[in-house]
């Protein structure tokens, strides 16, 4: 909970063999990984 709200949280999996190195060139701290995959 976050300020007594329910947030969601959210875990994907993306085989390495189709997107490698991808942690190396995007933060996705900072950004989507839907927004990038698009």
């Amino acid at each position: 909970m976050a300020d007594d709200e329910i947030i969601p949280l959210e875990c994907t999996f993306l085989p390495y063999a189709l997107c490698p190195d991808i942690e190396k060139y995007y933060n996705f701290s900072q950004e989507s990984l839907y927004q990038v995959l698009r």
